[in-house]
């Protein structure tokens, strides 16, 4: 039996199930430096806690995986060729990206043990990678295309915006003191955060995904109309009713790790509530 049928059986078995279902997925995004790795771990730390030791998973992006691998030795510029291309890579960020969902983290989603995932890097990096800055002499592809190709991947129901200025941004990757990737210069900084400056004000007023309840359970249209893609991996009734991603900003130029990660904490917790995906405890009640 292959992945897909898996994990098509997965969905069809929860579909029947799914109105009681309490899951939710969290997406960290923006330009390198601005600190998802640090707080995507943080932020899953914060929840298995209040949570009461919830079910709460880690992955990112790119994978560990053969296509993952593969990424980054592209981006580390160990492979080069036609793979270095904005329009290649977008592909190979797809294929990565729907691998591993298909592989099991849609699992933590709709299977028998639901809870909590969080991606360190999400479809909208590609979004905004792949569509905005041009590695050698391609030319990148139009944003719409970039979307499209990732039609397949659901919308996460919180979406983390951690934004950065570019000057400090890179200050935090030199500090690293690991090699820079093709995509850490300061003038490709610039690039990237205005554009994902411009997407997530796009996400926060229009959404992408509008999902609506009614007498034979949840349905899901796109923002200009028609199904997405996304519903024939995963069933629409593990989102309450509402447009998604839900978005939230968090502004970390200037500021501690202590002091981004409380804010984080709170504004995501806030919305899982709002949404009826979570009870949040005190942090340290039994």
């Amino acid at each position: 039996m292959n992945k897909w049928m898996v994990a098509m059986g997965a969905a069809a078995r929860v579909q029947r199930e799914c109105e009681t279902s309490k899951t939710a997925t969290i997406a960290f995004e923006g330009i390198d430096g601005a600190g998802l790795s640090t707080h995507s771990k943080l932020l899953a730390e914060h929840l298995r806690s209040v949570l009461g030791g919830a079910r709460v998973i880690v992955v990112k992006e790119p994978s560990q995986g053969p296509v993952g691998r593969l990424i980054r030795g592209v981006l580390g510029g160990g492979v080069g060729g036609g793979l270095a291309s904005p329009q290649a890579l977008a592909l190979l960020f797809a294929a990565d990206r729907l691998g591993h969902l298909l592989s099991g983290d849609l699992g933590v989603v709709v299977g028998e043990n639901p809870g909590v995932l969080v991606l360190d890097r999400y479809k909208y990096s590609s979004i905004v990678y792949q569509s905005s800055v041009a590695l050698g002499s391609a030319e990148p592809p139009p944003q719409w295309w970039v979307e499209l190709v990732n039609a397949y991947a659901p919308p996460p129901h919180v979406l983390v915006y951690l934004r950065v200025e570019p000057e400090e941004a890179w200050h935090r990757i030199q500090a690293r003191g690991k090699p820079i990737e093709s995509y850490e210069t300061l003038e490709r900084l610039k690039k990237l955060a205005d554009a994902f400056d411009k997407l997530i004000r796009r996400l926060d007023l229009e959404g992408e995904t509008l999902v609506e309840w009614g007498t034979e359970g949840a349905k899901a249209r796109q923002h200009n109309g028609g199904e997405p893609l996304w519903t024939r991996l995963l069933p629409p009734c593990v989102y309450p009713p509402g447009r998604y991603p839900r978005v939230v900003t968090v502004d970390t130029t200037g500021r501690s790790i202590e002091e981004t990660a409380k804010e984080v904490a709170e504004k995501v917790v806030r919305e899982l509530e709002r949404l009826g995906l979570v009870e949040a405890r005190e942090e340290g009640q039994g």
